[in-house]
């Protein structure tokens, strides 16, 4: 017998918790089963071992980043970026661990794994870049400016600005604020009431 949702959920929230905090290898099926309340094989039945778990962890992840994606909207404009900014950061403030998990993937943690990228994040990079590839001035690159951004908020989520409190308001609006600026000196320049202008000289 399967897990109803709520017990689905709840296994992929401390799956991914432990996966981000101790990696794939150091995390076993015991101590995700110890810390639901559920058997070794309940588990393994539902999703198909460790690195089944590892996956939904992952695909479930990425179900939730489309919502941030679908900030910038089919073809986005100044205020989608500066919207896609805010959604971001406040979605890895939300579930730090989602920021460290994609972190443990860029220390090639399991490695071996490759539909992560190939099933999860590419499509989502795709699809982002897609939206956002017309607002860039001529020579920036659309996907390393959006990596550049969300570099950045992961960052920042894990670890705040060197010697500030990581939970200062303060500190989250300074973030905001710098990562709109630094978009705008990305994008093409609007003229007033024109929509996008000509690249500034």
């Amino acid at each position: 017998m399967g897990c109803d949702q709520s017990t689905r959920e709840r296994v992929l929230d401390i799956a991914t918790r432990l996966f981000a905090e101790l990696g794939y290898d150091e995390t076993s099926l015991g101590l995700v089963a110890d810390a639901v309340g559920l058997s070794v094989a309940e588990i393994d039945e539902e999703f198909g071992g460790k690195r089944g778990l590892y996956l939904n962890v992952y695909r479930h992840l990425h179900e939730q980043e489309l919502d941030v994606v679908d900030a910038l909207g089919e073809v986005a404009d100044h205020d989608s970026m500066h919207r896609f900014v805010d959604v971001y950061l406040a979605h890895l403030k939300a579930r730090p661990e989602r920021a460290a998990l994609w972190l443990q993937r860029r220390l090639h943690d399991a490695a071996d794994i490759r539909e992560v990228e190939r099933t999860y994040l590419s499509p989502q990079v795709e699809r982002a870049v897609k939206a956002a590839e017309n607002l860039f001035r001529p020579g920036i690159d659309p996907e390393l400016a959006l990596w550049t951004v969300a570099w950045t908020a992961q960052a920042y989520t894990l670890a705040s600005v060197p010697g500030e409190p990581a939970d200062a308001e303060e500190t989250h609006e300074r973030i905001l604020a710098h990562l709109h600026r630094f978009a705008d000196l990305l994008m093409e320049r609007r003229e007033e009431g024109h929509g996008h202008g000509a690249s500034a000289p």
